[in-house]
């Protein structure tokens, strides 16, 4: 999405963006983890709804105490009286690269000790990282509070995937992990806390199924506005309050005909005759075409000696080498570890038959994804600043030689010449994904429907 600046989160409805665009950079100097065209690119910007910035003065600044920074900054100078505020905060930490954190004076006593506990370096860099992400979730919280927003505050944290065994993390006793469809991949940390929660369901844990297509119709009725017409999510706010049956029973956790590259077989995306796709319904769970994956545990400290490390950087999703694709039916209440594959077994085959037609029903009538080559013309507009951002405009020709810096507007810039910047032909700016998704966004609810 950041090949056109019509893209970024400004562009969408937020007020303001802060972070990078790409799907993972280093936590210190913030260049993109993998070099192209053996070059190192810098990924990071701020962002209005007119103009994009990129941030040439934050080399060397953990990325964590920069968000923690900005996100200060929105909540003092927002004004609840006049109006609500959203912030989408999708932090850095813990994505790869694992950078280690030099400052120990972020962690707390409890902490540090914690982390001398830990036998492995790459466990340990992710140890600080997650420490790193409570002192500044616990930042906001002290900052609401501060500025007395906190009473009407609903703050919901979650993580995007489970964690990838090459890059410090592990699901135990969850099967599988980040990139696949077993619950190690799928289910993750979530919790939602709130002073206006009733005191029944305060320190309780929420049974129902609830996917992340459901915070978006969840936030909307917090906000006290209808849920639009035909949207994906379901409303889950009166479940979780304790008013209300858990409201959904099913979830597509993913239909995919594109094939995993792998070292061995092709570098780029190709179609398969037969999607890989994962169905939950009540209790039982239907995973299609999908290889064999294992129970990753926490490595020991000879394990970790006898490897170097990877820093993070090298991800989780090159499927195993010679394990074919098998079908699967589990049912996730009575196995969540995914031990006892019922497929094959002759009373669930009538289940097996309607889930599978259900998956293929939906394979057939889904939007097919559009995936795009790499656009060598990106180059030519990164080399002027060194920085990853937007090289096309609407009329898809690249970005004019005009930017601006943190530094200020140059002269042929359009805070100089008078240029609102609405053509999208800016070059100065960035934005992320992964969490992978805009490290900060402010902006306040929509008054009338998103």
């Amino acid at each position: 999405g950041h090949y056109m600046f019509d893209f970024y989160p400004t562009k969408r409805g937020f007020d303001s963006f802060y972070g990078y665009v790409t799907d993972q950079e280093h936590y210190y100097n913030h260049t993109y983890a993998f070099q192209i065209v053996d070059t190192w690119w810098t990924d990071m910007c701020k962002a209005t709804p007119q103009n994009y910035t990129l941030l040439t003065q934050v080399e060397g600044q953990l990325s964590t105490i920069l968000y923690r920074d900005q996100v200060r900054d929105l909540i003092a100078e927002h004004k609840p009286k006049e109006h609500p505020l959203f912030l989408y905060y999708a932090t850095q930490n813990v994505h790869g690269p694992l950078d280690d954190i030099e400052d120990m004076s972020i962690f707390t006593a409890d902490q540090v000790k914690a982390l001398e506990s830990v036998e492995t370096a790459e466990r340990r860099i992710f140890g600080k990282l997650v420490g790193a992400l409570d002192h500044a979730v616990n930042d906001m919280v002290e900052s609401l509070k501060k500025h007395d927003m906190w009473e009407r505050t609903v703050l919901i944290f979650s993580s995007d995937n489970g964690g990838c065994e090459y890059g410090g993390g592990y699901n135990t006793p969850l099967r599988g992990g980040k990139h696949f469809l077993f619950e190690g991949g799928l289910r993750v940390p979530a919790f939602v806390h709130s002073p206006m929660l009733p005191d029944t369901v305060k320190g309780t844990e929420y049974n129902g199924l609830f996917h992340i297509t459901d915070m978006f119709a969840t936030i909307i009725t917090v906000t006290g506005h209808d849920v639009p017409p035909n949207v994906d999510g379901v409303d889950q706010w009166d479940a979780l309050q304790g008013l209300a049956e858990p409201p959904r029973t099913e979830i597509i956790h993913n239909i995919d005909y594109w094939t995993f590259p792998t070292p061995t077989t092709s570098s780029t995306l190709d179609m398969m005759k037969r999607p890989r796709a994962a169905l939950r319904q009540g209790d039982m769970k239907l995973i299609l075409h999908h290889w064999q994956l294992p129970w990753s545990s926490p490595p020991t400290a000879s394990e970790d000696s006898a490897k170097p490390l990877n820093q993070g950087v090298v991800d989780c999703g090159t499927p195993p080498e010679g394990n074919l694709p098998i079908d699967w039916l589990f049912n996730i209440t009575a196995d969540p570890e995914e031990r006892v594959n019922l497929f094959n077994e002759p009373e669930y085959a009538e289940l097996v038959g309607s889930m599978r037609a259900k998956v293929m029903m939906e394979a057939e009538n889904m939007n097919m994804a559009s995936w795009m080559n790499e656009d060598p013309t990106a180059i030519q507009t990164w080399m002027h600043s060194g920085f990853i951002e937007p090289w096309m405009t609407k009329s898809s020709l690249p970005a004019p030689d005009y930017m601006t810096t943190d530094e200020g507007a140059t002269e042929d810039s359009p805070e100089a010449s008078g240029n609102d910047g609405q053509d999208g032909g800016l070059t100065d700016g960035a934005e992320p994904t992964d969490g992978d998704e805009p490290p900060v966004d402010g902006d306040e609810p929509p008054t009338d429907g998103p």
